[in-house]
């Protein structure tokens, strides 16, 4: 029979019984084997050496790179220099000014008014003019 609350409410059950420990009849364990201190300090004594000497390759590795890395860095420093130096030379000697000045140390002269032919209807289009400097070609 279930007990009832007076407002209605079934009342909460008691908690059940904890069941009862034991002790469990006594295990057999396999025989152990006894690790002897001499293979284990072995052991770690390769691994010891085996990851120093695998650091001292990934460093020196890392550090011929970093010389490959600095002498190719000087090369684009150069040779971006060098670059620089072309276009600027460049940009002297093709400017209008030195054009014509080297133009007039081969005896060229400027030219007058130019002239064309229409195609078409085989008409000159234009009056040819002659320069001033035009006289200094002939002679």
């Amino acid at each position: 029979m279930a007990l009832i609350h007076p407002l209605g409410r079934p009342l909460p059950r008691p908690p059940a019984p904890r069941p009862r420990l034991r002790l469990l009849p006594q295990l057999r364990t396999l025989p152990t084997q006894k690790a002897k201190p001499v293979a284990f300090a072995v052991i770690l004594s390769v691994m010891l050496v085996v990851g120093s000497l695998s650091l001292l390759l990934i460093n020196t590795l890392m550090a011929q790179d970093a010389f490959v890395l600095h002498r190719l860095q000087q090369q684009v420093s150069t040779l971006t220099e060098q670059e620089q130096a072309i276009t600027a030379f460049t940009a002297r000697e093709s400017s209008p000014d030195s054009l014509a000045s080297k133009a007039t140390a081969l005896g060229m002269v400027p030219g007058g008014t130019p002239v064309f032919l229409d195609l078409d209807t085989g008409k000159v289009v234009g009056v040819a003019q002659k320069d001033a400097n035009s006289a200094l070609a002939t002679r």
